[in-house]
């Protein structure tokens, strides 16, 4: 993160809770010791004001000091991560109390604020402060709030710094699903017959069964293992994200689970297609990368609800043995899922709803 400077026109000052009731009171006591003659609430009185001046000359004059926070650019949800807060004092080493607050901006904040108090008697301070994403997403500024204290706390001066920096914030690690492995991808193609079938366009003469083609007058072929495979396809669908709301944890935990198996699929060389409708040239992603696919699920959301041609791409991409991930949300219209559904079984892919596996899981587990 670039470093940002603490300079007087950037301040703003905060008078304290108990400072105008001080300077009635030391007024006050002045003009009664006046009256009266007494010395003693006349001395009482100058050095309370002597104080209030004091505290708005450190504030109106701050130290001269450098601050940026240094922390990883990737983050993943429920794992903690460090960050370290610099203060440098440049010039004149002045004794202030100062109070830093590292916060992420946006409408989704992937992680609490952070805040340390330090003084600047020191030529340079290094803080680190742990805290834990409670978000998945990506923030692109962060905001340095900064509170210089004056002595007494009488008065402070305050001044915000927003900061260019670019953090995403991963899915929450998830166990991946067990489905079945593309072993054609991988060259280890099976050559174990599974079944006979009618002949279909692009099949391969070596696989023609003659006997069942001479008995039935049909052409058949074999159908081995390596018939069955077929693309591996995420479909994002959150209708509360098409409405610039916060969706369901039910949601965030199956985006988990179907990062997690997509990250499995590339890490074994497997092509992962993620869906996300509304999200521009982003809507259609194809990688092998896992660093890549775990970005782009960090980044995942929907604004408005599926195309027909969009659902038609992903079961033309699934085809026939693939398997269609869907990653709907609690208020997803079954409309949806309908029309997707509809085309993947003309297509012949297989549909898995996580988040309705997941909550099917669940209540096994809890009726054990």
């Amino acid at each position: 993160m670039n470093a940002v400077a603490v300079r007087r026109r950037d301040q703003r000052l905060h008078v304290g809770a108990g400072t105008f009731p001080t300077v009635l009171g030391a007024i006050a006591i002045v003009l009664i010791a006046f009256v009266e003659g007494v010395v003693w609430p006349r001395l009482i009185g100058c050095v309370l004001l002597a104080m209030v001046a004091t505290s708005l000359l450190a504030v109106v004059r701050p130290p001269r000091v450098r601050v940026w926070a240094q922390m990883p650019r990737r983050i993943t949800v429920g794992a903690p991560f460090d960050t370290t807060l610099h203060i440098v004092t440049e010039g004149k080493v002045r004794r202030r109390t100062i109070k830093v607050t590292h916060r992420f901006e946006g409408t989704r904040r992937i992680a609490p604020d952070g805040t340390v108090l330090a003084d600047t008697s020191a030529k340079h301070i290094a803080i680190r402060l742990t805290r834990t994403p409670i978000l998945r997403g990506v923030t692109t500024h962060s905001v340095l709030d900064i509170v210089v204290a004056g002595p007494f706390g009488f008065f402070s001066s305050h001044s915000s710094h927003r900061v260019a920096d670019v953090v995403l914030s991963l899915p929450a690690k998830a166990a991946p699903l067990e489905l079945r492995t593309r072993e054609v991808a991988l060259g280890r193609v099976s050559t174990e017959p599974r079944n006979v079938r009618d002949w279909r366009a692009g099949d391969s003469a070596r696989d023609v069964h003659w006997r069942s083609s001479i008995r039935t007058g049909r052409l058949a072929v074999v159908e081995r293992e390596h018939d069955n495979v077929g693309g591996f396809v995420v479909m994002v669908m959150a209708a509360s994200g098409a409405r610039g709301k916060s969706t369901d944890k039910s949601f965030e935990r199956a985006i988990s689970v179907a990062a997690a198996t997509a990250v499995s699929k590339a890490q074994r060389g497997e092509s992962v297609c993620v869906l996300t409708p509304g999200t521009g040239d982003d809507n259609v992603v194809h990688s092998t990368d896992p660093r890549a696919l775990l970005g782009h699920f960090a980044r995942a959301t929907t604004t408005e609800g599926p195309s027909d041609d969009l659902l038609q791409y992903a079961a033309t991409h699934a085809a026939r043995g693939g398997v269609v991930l869907l990653v709907a949300d609690s208020s997803t219209p079954s409309a949806w899922k309908s029309r997707l559904l509809a085309r993947s079984t003309a297509s012949g892919a297989r549909i898995i709803d996580v988040r309705e596996l997941l909550r099917s899981e669940t209540n096994a587990i809890s009726s054990a």
